[in-house]
């Protein structure tokens, strides 16, 4: 049966290199990671340009957004110390429904970096009046986020706790599952999860389908979902798939100069 699902349900992104390949090439990605931070950090430096040369607060804003989002997955410090700027600019200029949004960012960061009391803090601290179209899906999406990292930190130390959390979890989810459009990558990404927590995996495959097709091949994103694929096999105890997708997964990391994971579950590792 199994053989039969991976032979149907993989066709579209069989293997294009071998596992041996794959590791050359993430060899050859560590060699040139030199490369790829200075890439990075040139990138951000263009950006801190901006903020010298920006007079519009709204502008200024939206600059420190956009470091923090190069930073978010680079340097964690540095990204809340960003949409922290943000924050308070968008606090001077009156702008409530900014602030939600920037606060359920800082918030998400926050729980990414394992400061989930910090993150609770944050999110219990957002005035849910000035919650809009504009903002909602970000408040909801840190709380999804903190409250499955709280119950699988506590998977192993009280097993009540954690299946609390992961009922909150569940509620976020379904509450995004109501907002979300249902062919956005915030929605197939919580659908796959919820999949794989149910071992539909034939199912979280076809999702997983949907997000690679999304993505352009070597990207921050193809990593991620090239990383939840690894996830798929891993329950399915397909250990060459399992190395494939983790691989393909890893490469896109160094490329990018990836160093905090965004997401949910274990560390990539063999």
């Amino acid at each position: 049966m199994y053989i039969w699902c991976f032979a149907t349900l993989t066709s579209c992104f069989a293997q294009k290199e071998s596992i041996s390949e794959l590791y050359t090439q993430l060899d050859r990605a560590i060699e040139q990671s030199q490369h790829y931070t200075k890439l990075k950090e040139s990138s951000i430096a263009q950006l801190k340009e901006l903020i010298h040369q920006e007079n519009n607060p709204k502008l200024l804003i939206n600059t420190y957004r956009k470091i923090y989002s190069e930073y978010k997955s680079y340097q964690s410090d540095s990204a809340v110390a960003y949409i922290q700027k943000a924050i308070v600019l968008a606090q001077k200029e009156g702008l409530p429904a900014e602030v939600a949004g920037l606060k359920s960012q800082l918030a998400l960061q926050y729980s990414t970096a394992g400061a989930f009391a910090e993150a609770l803090e944050v999110l219990n601290h957002i005035d849910k009046k000035t919650l809009d179209e504009s903002n909602r899906k970000d408040y909801f999406i840190a709380y999804y986020h903190v409250y499955g990292e709280l119950g699988f930190s506590n998977i192993h130390v009280d097993t009540d706790l954690s299946q609390n959390f992961f009922s909150r979890q569940n509620a976020y989810r379904d509450t995004l599952f109501a907002i979300l459009p249902h062919h956005s990558e915030d929605y197939l990404m919580r659908k796959e999860v919820m999949l794989t927590s149910q071992n539909k995996w034939d199912e979280a495959l076809k999702v997983n389908d949907e997000r690679l097709k999304m993505c352009k091949e070597g990207s921050h994103e193809y990593g991620i979902v090239a990383y939840y694929r690894y996830l798929i096999y891993r329950s399915l105890k397909n250990e060459e798939m399992k190395k494939y997708w983790l691989l393909k997964s890893a490469i896109c990391d160094v490329k990018c100069a990836i160093n905090d994971q965004l997401r949910s579950g274990c560390s990539p590792i063999f």
